[in-house]
């Protein structure tokens, strides 16, 4: 009796509610027309956002770090860079390195100016679309090279260090590729978006 007793009360107090608001949801929400709302303004004054702000941060961090690791590999690989004399990569690998941190460079400028309103939305997503496929295109000439990234003298270290960038880039390829699908698809739908491109 002291469960069932409370248990009835709320049943009945809860039933009473929701049968009200349905009966009386046409007063309530009939005035309601979303269609009246003030239409969303949004203009090139409008001031860099905090979110625009921590990612133009994180990522020109990011790629002061990579540009960094040649001269100082333990920032990547901390007490491993000690075997990397052990350690040979493919010849073409600086030419890689060098492109993907120009790519980010790239990458941080429009976000830049991104960052101030400087470009419409239209032509930013225009600009990093070319990059995004710029990335793809050096993902997709690493993958051909694989498996025969770096070589050691130890077999099992080798087939394991190879393995794992071949999965990175696998991992990278797709998240490049869904980047740029939704950036097809947004100047797709907005073909004639004036809005500045950070506010996308």
């Amino acid at each position: 009796s002291r469960l069932l007793l409370p248990l009835t009360v709320q049943f009945l107090i809860v039933t009473f509610v929701f049968a009200m608001l349905d009966r009386n949801k046409v007063a309530l929400l009939g005035k309601w027309d979303p269609r009246k709302l003030p239409a969303v303004r949004e203009t090139e004054q409008d001031g860099p956002t905090a979110k625009n702000i921590s990612h133009f941060l994180a990522n020109a961090i990011g790629t002061l770090w990579l540009a960094l690791t040649p001269n100082w590999p333990f920032l990547m690989l901390g007490p491993g860079a000690q075997h990397l004399p052990t350690i040979t990569v493919m010849p073409e690998w600086r030419l890689f390195y060098w492109a993907i941190v120009g790519l980010l460079c790239a990458q941080l400028a429009l976000q830049f100016v991104n960052l101030f309103r400087l470009l419409t939305r239209r032509y930013a997503r225009a600009m990093d679309l070319i990059l995004k496929s710029i990335g793809l295109c050096i993902t997709f000439a690493l993958l051909a090279k694989a498996p025969h990234y770096v070589s050691t003298s130890n077999e099992n270290l080798t087939e394991w260090a190879n393995s794992s960038l071949l999965t990175s880039l696998i991992v990278s390829l797709l998240i490049q590729s869904w980047g740029a699908r939704r950036v097809v698809q947004s100047l797709w739908r907005n073909p004639r978006s004036p809005v500045p491109a950070s506010q996308a």
